[in-house]
This record gives C-alpha cells, structure tokens and sequence, in this order.
C-alpha cells in the first residue's frame, strides 16, 4: 500500500505521528510525508533544519515533503497564520511536489487544528486515494473549551459546517477516547466508519534499569508527586498550586513539576506568592528520553485537565505511560480518563476544580502504606498492557485500513 500521511508536524518536531509512520514500513507499505518546516514548540524554524535541510528530507526511508509555513512565533495572531499557511501552501504547492507520486491511502494526523485535512482532501481526488483522519483534537468543541469563543456563537456554527464537509470526505475516521467516537459520529453521516484508535504507550517507560535524574534529591522521608507535560490552561493548574498550598505544613509532599508552557510564568509568580518553595519544583522541559529519569523519583503521577465537558471526553496522552511506568495516579479530571483510573483501580481521584478535594487526595495517597501503592502500580501497568499496546493497536488499524482500500 502506498501511503501519504498529511501532517502539520513531523519528525524532527516530537509527535506520535513518527512511530505511526514507522510501524506503516515495518508492515511493507511505501510511506510519503507532507509537513510544514519544523518550529515546534519553539515557534522558530528549527537551527539544525536551517543549516542543512537535505538532512531533514528522509526518515527511517520515508521521503519527506516539506511546505513552507509561518513558524507558529509566541501569540495567538502567529498561530492563526501558522495554521493558515500550512493551508494555503498544502493547497498550491503539494501538487506539484507531489506530482509524481501515487497514493492508495492518505493518513491525516490532526493533534490541531482540523484544517490540516483541507490540502489532505485537494489530494484524495487529484491521487484516487482513500482518506483517514486520526482525531486528536474535537473541532470545534476545542475552540470554546479554552475559552476563545462563545458556545453558541456564529464562529462555532462556521466551524461546525467545515467540520462536517471534512468528516463527509474521510473513508474511515479514528478518534482517541470513546466519548470522541461518539461525538464525531454526531456530525457525520450515519454510514460513516468511525472507530476507537487510542494513544498508546512508549517502551521507553518500561525500562526498568535506568539511573535517577540528578536534578532530584533522593529522600526516603519525602511523598513526591509528578506532573510531565504542557503546562497550559486545561492542566487546572490553579486547583493544584491552591491545593499545595493548603498543606505546605505537610513537609514530606513534594511537587515535581517537569514541562513548559504558557502557564510558566504564573506557577512561578504563585509559587512566590504562597511561600512554596520548599513544596513545588518547577524543574522545566527535558527530552522525552530523559522522562524515565525524572518517573524513577516518583511516588504518585498527576494527570489533571479543569472541568469541562470537552475535556470530559478525552484521554490524556500522558495517562497511557504513566501506567506502564508503574506508577499510582493521583487524578484531578473527570470523565473518560478518570473512568480509567476507577476501572482499572490504579489510583486515587480528586474533583477537579476543587483545591480542598485535591489536598485531601494527596495527603491521603503520601499516607498510604508501600503494599497498597504497589496493587495500584501494578493494576495500572496491567491496563495498559491489555489497552494500550502499539503493536496490538496498530494491528488493528492495518487491518482496518486494507479493508478501505479495497
């Protein structure tokens, strides 16, 4: 099977989209990329890629196809022309780049936004192919659960149109929780093959011989909880500092909190604020081979999203290797992912939104005794081998996709 994948981001730029694109070439299929210019998360064309773009042209024997983009810059008016413009050059140029290839599938990986898919849908009809999109991100329920616009407002009413002309072109659309399938299939047509295709975890967590980050002071008498990952409006990051802050006396908590984002800046103001020095760590952003090191120091995991019925309906991308890593969880979310946590017995959950629910999870869980951590640890990294193994998940998705193209 020949096949395109059409994505805003790629390799070099870390995305799930890399191994996806790899396990096609293990099963013998030709693989074709067509990305923009690497610039995340920075929002700066990469150095490396300035320096020597030819370098940056393959992958594992994938030939990559790169557009031109608007790097995504610091504000949201940069971002908006980041997006656009990956459009518009999808749209004028990749029919010409791509001129002398022929595709049976065209993957589309949208983490954000969906007009990733507009160029992915020009090409369908000019190559004969099937298309597939990968939903990582609901449009346009995400643009007001950040609080960009209004629920009912007429942006939402445009967006949801586009959402359904898109939905109406794909052949097969995989959405990451089960509240995603259910809510893709409210805006498509009732024949449409919509289908549960979750995140899954990395080996790289599994690895069990590794030495502790230096960056962490090893201390039997300290409970340290950990957060990895952006640290952005969704995390609930004030429940958290204001939950902290209740039971900073509580000497032996600590907060490890490992990532960056636009919340940065405010975490840091908090931490001064409320005299938290000596509880939160805000220890920055490191490689994601790096993320085993700083788990090693870890009692508990923390996955958080604020309370919102669109946030209700996913599953955080990091839950999956926090429970490979065998890991209790400490939950402040609802919905699917807090599901998982139940279901699986994994860890304990706080109400999201809630400073006081969250500081009594935590105290609760830093008291509870190494035996009843371990069930938890091992309840959790049981799922995911049964859940959230790549090779099980992507055999599935194979098999899916040779059904659409015949």
């Amino acid at each position: 099977m020949n096949i395109l994948i059409v994505s805003q981001h790629f390799w070099p730029e870390d995305f799930r989209i890399n191994d996806l694109s790899r396990d096609f070439i293990e099963k013998g299929h030709n693989v074709s990329v067509l990305t923009g210019t690497p610039n995340y998360p920075e929002g700066k064309i990469f150095q490396d890629f300035k320096k020597n773009k030819k370098a940056y042209s393959s992958y594992h024997s994938i030939q990559i196809n790169r557009l031109p983009v608007i790097p995504r810059g610091s504000n949201k008016f940069s971002l908006v022309l980041n997006y656009i413009s990956f459009v518009i050059t999808g749209l004028f140029l990749s029919p010409f780049i791509l001129r002398k290839q022929s595709f049976d599938l065209i993957f589309v990986f949208e983490p954000s936004p969906i007009s990733v898919c507009i160029p992915a849908i020009f090409l369908k009809y000019l190559k004969n192919s099937k298309l597939c999109l990968w939903v990582l991100d609901l449009w346009p329920q995400s643009l007001y659960a950040v609080g960009y616009v209004k629920k009912n407002s007429y942006l939402i009413y445009l967006v949801r149109i586009l959402v359904r002309y898109i939905y109406s072109k794909c052949n097969i659309i995989l959405g990451t929780s089960n509240s995603f399938v259910q809510e893709i299939r409210k805006d498509c047509k009732h024949d449409q093959v919509v289908k549960f295709f979750p995140n899954w975890y990395e080996s790289l967590y599994e690895n069990s011989e590794l030495e502790p980050a230096p960056e962490i002071k090893q201390d039997a008498n300290h409970f340290n909880i950990m957060f990895a990952g952006n640290l952005g409006d969704a995390q609930d990051l004030p429940t958290i500092i204001n939950g902290m802050n209740l039971i900073k006396d509580n000497k032996h908590i600590k907060l490890y909190l490992i990532g960056d984002g636009k919340r940065v800046s405010w975490i840091n103001d908090a931490i001064k604020k409320n005299n938290l020095q000596e509880s939160i760590f805000l220890l920055g952003r490191f490689p994601v081979e790096r993320m085993p090191e700083f788990f090693y120091h870890a009692d508990a995991m923390l996955v958080s999203l604020k309370p919102h019925e669109v946030y209700d309906q996913t599953i955080p991308g990091k839950l999956q290797s926090y429970l490979i890593s065998k890991k209790t969880i400490l939950g402040l979310l609802g919905g699917e992912g807090a599901d998982i946590i139940n279901n699986c017995n994994c860890g304990i959950l706080a109400n999201p939104g809630s400073p006081e629910s969250f500081a009594k999870s935590a105290l609760h869980i830093s008291n509870m005794s190494s035996c009843e951590l371990k069930k938890f640890e091992n309840n959790g990294y049981e799922y995911a081998k049964t859940n959230f193994n790549k090779t099980t998940l992507f055999n599935q998705l194979n098999e899916w996709l040779i059904e659409i193209i015949k």
